[in-house]
């Protein structure tokens, strides 16, 4: 797999941040990358930190919106998908559980190949976007943005950098998973 990583607000040639770069305790080489360096129509999948950047995302290459998460909903998707008597049992020929509230009969077959369970993988995150909970939140919709930290007063970073790496490390999990069926 191959990741990039662009903004919706970076000025191509500026540096990155630096607050950031201190919490990993790394810098960056390169600098920062405006969305608009990245054909988005050879991306398999787009993950951005917010809502407002997907809308924004979506906006600039409608064609790519079935492609388009934002990190924490993919990862809400990939523990669905993932989860025990789910799509990835489903269509891995495991015996589902009568009592799932959920209907898994248009779950195709896993595919046997990397290439394969990809694609596979990528096809369920679209077919379940909307149809599953998020969680027990008055304002479930706040559950899938991840702030800004540059959009607020408060310095955010430790926290952003936090939800961050949990859902990198849930993305990983997920994407373990398949693979290894």
């Amino acid at each position: 797999m191959e990741f990039a990583s662009v903004g919706v607000k970076a000025i191509s040639g500026s540096d990155r941040c630096e607050a950031s770069a201190a919490f990993i305790g790394e810098s960056y080489e390169e600098s920062s990358k405006e969305l608009n360096e990245v054909d988005l129509s050879q991306q398999d999948l787009i993950l951005t930190m917010d809502r407002t950047q997907r809308g924004y995302v979506v906006s600039a290459s409608p064609g790519a919106r079935s492609r388009i998460f934002t990190m924490i909903e993919v990862v809400q998707l990939l523990d669905f998908i993932t989860g025990p008597d789910m799509a990835l049992d489903a269509a891995s020929g495991r015996e589902i559980a009568e009592t799932s509230d959920y209907e898994f009969d248009q779950v195709p077959p896993l595919p046997d190949d990397s290439l394969g369970r990809w694609k596979w993988l990528l096809a369920e995150l679209d077919a379940w976007r909307g149809q599953i909970p998020v969680g027990s939140n008055p304002d479930p919709t706040s559950l899938i943005d991840i702030p800004d930290p540059h959009d607020h007063q408060e310095d955010l970073h430790a926290n952003f950098l936090s939800v961050v790496n949990e859902s990198v490390e849930g993305f990983i999990r997920a994407i373990t998973e398949v693979m290894s069926r």
